[in-house]
């Protein structure tokens, strides 16, 4: 039943109670499933078989009925600018010409107003429908030009879109092995965007630029920069966007703020983002929770850090961002020095099949346990942890800067240790833009000095 379960556990608490509302009184197959399926997320396939002595055929058959229930409910709820052009055809379809082209020239100004190409491609065909149905050739005329400026328009987005996806993917390291785009050709991209004013393609070439200055050609001014341009550019459009994606543009702002040592303060952002985050689902929730937990813990904000887990806690997770949890729990058992809650919540943390998708969380994890173990006079087991960081620093960071100042003070610090040295000479003054690897850094200069 993983397909089934797959889709169940990507639905919202309400949704989930909707379903169980219309599937649990009754007693066909199709409704046991949802309903067992809501109940128990690890109800297997030979579970249900056995539970309600059908057999595989009737199962698979009904499966498939399930998954398609599911989608008729989520596309029910979704509301999307189409809907209001199939009621144009509707009202023709009565003969309620007049106020079709009502309805037409309501939808064109609001569309327009959101620069959605696409949809009002769809919109001027209906148009064309009321013409033939009214037989007004002026007005046909009129909408013929409107129909060519905007296929040009249509084009000429995709023509912008479809590379910038590309590089987004290759950026992302969701694509490897392929050129990616110097920041020459990314700012091109940019121009045109800029040129042809759609806020989208701005985000998103904006957006490339970002994750270029944090993880490829590191640059925390150039990306401080660019992070405000995506902040200010949701502003600036914000009578063609909707809040939500307004409200997107402030997360990201505030997590670059909440990632890295700047002036700029996330807090005023903390309570903006709150009113609307969630409404692309519960991973954003967390997410959100996640790094105002880690800004707070690395400020010395311990007390606000632990409410925010608490809301991590008991928001919904994804399976895949699961183990995000259990670093926060790590963290703070770190700070507590708690090495028995430390280890038991990194043991879950590798327990998770998706750990590897998250090398940044697994090098503070290693960091710690050394540090932890340094604390604890285990310097053997921490020279033999800091050989496996060395390594995976280099399979993973080259060449992260501030990844490499951690690794190389961490380093003199554990066979100054091993070797029962104290320090010489003064510390070794790092600029570390991360505020994870500066939190971390501090406390081992801090050990060095006894």
């Amino acid at each position: 039943m993983q397909a089934l379960h797959d889709i169940i556990g990507r639905l919202a608490d309400d949704e989930r109670e909707h379903l169980l509302g219309i599937h649990e009184p009754r007693t066909t197959v199709l409704s046991r499933m949802i309903a067992d399926a809501i109940a128990d997320p690890t109800v297997t396939k030979e579970e249900f078989i056995a539970r309600h002595g059908i057999t595989a055929a009737t199962y698979n058959k009904s499966q498939s009925q399930a998954i398609d229930a599911l989608y008729e409910m989520l596309s029910q709820a979704q509301r999307n600018p189409y809907d209001p052009i199939i009621l144009i055809r509707q009202l023709l379809f009565r003969g309620l010409v007049r106020e079709a082209k009502k309805q037409f020239l309501s939808l064109e100004k609001e569309y327009l107003r959101r620069e959605m190409y696409a949809v009002l491609d769809t919109l001027y065909h209906e148009g064309v429908r009321i013409c033939y149905h009214s037989g007004d050739t002026k007005w046909l005329a009129e909408l013929v030009e409107k129909i060519n400026l905007n296929s040009g328009l249509l084009k000429e987005y995709n023509a912008i879109d479809t590379p910038l996806i590309l590089q987004m993917l290759k950026l992302e390291k969701k694509r490897t092995g392929e050129r990616l785009a110097s920041v020459a050709e990314l700012r091109e991209m940019l121009d045109r965007s800029r040129k042809l004013g759609h806020p989208v393609l701005i985000n998103n070439s904006l957006y490339c630029l970002y994750i270029y200055y944090t993880q490829h050609d590191f640059s925390v001014p150039e990306a401080l920069d660019v992070a405000r341009a995506i902040r200010d550019n949701a502003e600036r459009h914000r009578e063609s966007s909707d809040a939500y994606t307004i409200t997107l543009a402030y997360n990201n702002y505030a997590h670059f703020l909440c990632t890295y040592i700047v002036e700029e303060s996330p807090e005023p952002y903390y309570g903006i983002i709150a009113e609307k985050i969630g409404m692309g689902g519960s991973l954003e929730i967390f997410d959100f929770h996640f790094q105002y937990f880690l800004y707070y813990l690395f400020t010395g904000e311990r007390a606000r850090a632990v409410a925010m887990f608490r809301k991590m806690r008991d928001a919904p997770a994804e399976n895949r961002f699961a183990l995000l949890l259990h670093v926060a729990a790590a963290w703070l058992a770190f700070a507590a020095d708690d090495r028995d809650a430390f280890n038991n919540e990194l043991g879950r943390f590798y327990a998770t099949p998706s750990y590897q998708d998250f090398p940044e969380h697994e090098f503070h994890l290693r960091v710690m346990e050394i540090l932890l173990a340094v604390g604890g006079g285990d310097h053997d087991f921490a020279a033999q942890k800091m050989d496996a960081l060395r390594k995976f620093h280099y399979r993973n960071f080259q060449p992260a800067e501030d990844y490499r100042a951690l690794v190389n003070a961490l380093q003199r610090m554990v066979y100054a240790k091993l070797q029962g040295e104290a320090r010489k000479g003064r510390a070794r003054e790092e600029s570390i833009a991360l505020r994870s690897v500066a939190f971390l850094h501090a406390l081992v200069e801090r050990e060095m000095r006894g």
